[in-house]
């Protein structure tokens, strides 16, 4: 299991406002701390022996449509945008699962409180934020009805 606690407050979040090409709009950003600088981020991301070092040993095919398995933790199928794009999905048990687990709504509460608290911290109305706060994390964390 991950330190949920630890991992949210790790975790830098900037909200404010910028110039987009449609116009003037909200920004968001985010940073995350790494114990190693790396020029290819990404492959922390995807390569398994990277993975490793900074979360848990993974194992399994990494082919995309593949199974992988985190040592005493989650697994499931590998995915990518393109097989998204063109009609693929993965189950519909596997990616609503883990929201709906305790890790998994503890991990949705803290994300949201913390992006509302870096909302608040530009100005935004801590009501509005609260209520914000409230529905993304309801969002994440409530089974879907069907239809």
């Amino acid at each position: 299991m991950i330190d949920i606690v630890n991992e949210i407050k790790a975790v830098q979040r900037e909200v404010g406002q910028g110039r987009m090409a449609a116009g003037e709009g909200r920004t968001s950003a985010c940073a995350a701390p790494t114990t190693r600088r790396s020029t290819t981020s990404g492959d922390a991301l995807t390569d398994p022996e990277r993975i490793g070092r900074w979360f848990l040993p993974i194992s399994g095919d990494f082919r995309l449509g593949g199974r992988y398995q985190f040592e005493g933790n989650a697994g499931g199928e590998i995915l990518g945008l393109s097989l998204h794009l063109q009609g693929g999905e993965a189950a519909i048990e596997d990616r609503e699962a883990w929201p709906l687990t305790d890790e998994g709504r503890e991990f949705h509460r803290l994300s949201s409180e913390a992006w509302g608290e870096a909302s608040r911290a530009t100005g935004a109305d801590p009501e509005v934020e609260m209520r914000n706060v409230e529905a993304t994390t309801a969002f994440y964390t409530t089974v879907p009805e069907a239809g």
